[in-house]
C-alpha cells in the first residue's frame, strides 16, 4: 500500500513538474503565410505566441524588418527569426519554436476599379476648373 501511494505521489510530482516546465517556456508558432497592415513586420504579425504577458509582449514586438510593398511577397527565413529573437536576449532554452523553413509575408491592400478612379479624377478636375473655359479630357489612366 505504501509503495502504491509513493508511486502515485511520484507520478503526480513528475506530472506537475512537466506542466510547470512547459508553462514557463514560451511557445512560438510561425505561420507559413501572413498578411500585415503596417510598414514593419513584427514577430506578433506572423505568429501565435503563448507565454507570460511580459514575455508575449516582448516577443510580439520584435521587428523583423520592413513589410513588402502592396502586391509583393517578402520571405523571412527561419534562421533570421531565430537570430532576431536571440538579439533581443532570449536564449533558445527559454522558448520552443515551430516554423516552416520560410515565412511568406504579404502586405494588406485594396484593389480599386479603374472606373472609380476615373470618376474621381474627372470630378476633381471638373470642380477645379469649373470657372475656366477649358475642356478637360482624360486620355489615359494607368
Amino acid at each position: 500500500m505504501i509503495r502504491r501511494v509513493t508511486y502515485i505521489l511520484i507520478l503526480l510530482l513528475l506530472g506537475s513538474a512537466s506542466v510547470y516546465g512547459s508553462a514557463s517556456k514560451a511557445q512560438i508558432m510561425i505561420r507559413e503565410n501572413s498578411v500585415v497592415a503596417g510598414d514593419i513586420v513584427t514577430l506578433g504579425d506572423i505568429s501565435e505566441i503563448r507565454a507570460s504577458t511580459e514575455t508575449q509582449d516582448l516577443l510580439s514586438s520584435i521587428s523583423l524588418g520592413y513589410a513588402p510593398r502592396i502586391g509583393a511577397v517578402r520571405t523571412i527565413p527561419l534562421r533570421k527569426i531565430k537570430l532576431v529573437i536571440a538579439a533581443r536576449g532570449l536564449q533558445s532554452s527559454e522558448y520552443s519554436l515551430s516554423s516552416p523553413r520560410v515565412a511568406y509575408v504579404r502586405r494588406e491592400g485594396q484593389q480599386v476599379p479603374k472606373e472609380l478612379i476615373r470618376e474621381r479624377v474627372e470630378d476633381t478636375l471638373a470642380t477645379a476648373f469649373k470657372n475656366n473655359p477649358i475642356e478637360v479630357r482624360i486620355t489615359r489612366l494607368d
